[in-house]
């Protein structure tokens, strides 16, 4: 499925953890209505890394 993109950068996050967590778990951390890069849980030993991406037609 191809998604317009708009501007001209994407970022990508990767969500390192210790435990698993459930798709209910992550879809709450995101329904906080906080920046993704603010969704990792430091004291849980969770580690979030960002790509940034430049996007050419």
């Amino acid at each position: 499925m191809r998604q317009p993109l708009q501007g001209g950068r994407v970022a990508l996050h990767a969500l390192f953890m210790d435990s698993a967590l459930d798709v209910r778990s992550i879809e709450e951390r995101a329904a906080r209505g906080a920046p993704l890069a603010d969704m990792a849980d430091p004291a849980a030993g969770e580690i979030d890394r960002k790509l940034v991406l430049a996007v050419t037609p």
